[in-house]
């Protein structure tokens, strides 16, 4: 897959496994 933008993936151990994208500028 191919985004327009940079993303910043990041695993957090909130009640389990989340994974959050952050687009950057």
């Amino acid at each position: 897959m191919l985004f327009g933008h940079k993303l910043k993936c990041e695993t957090l151990e909130i009640s389990g496994m989340t994974v959050v994208c952050i687009s950057l500028s």
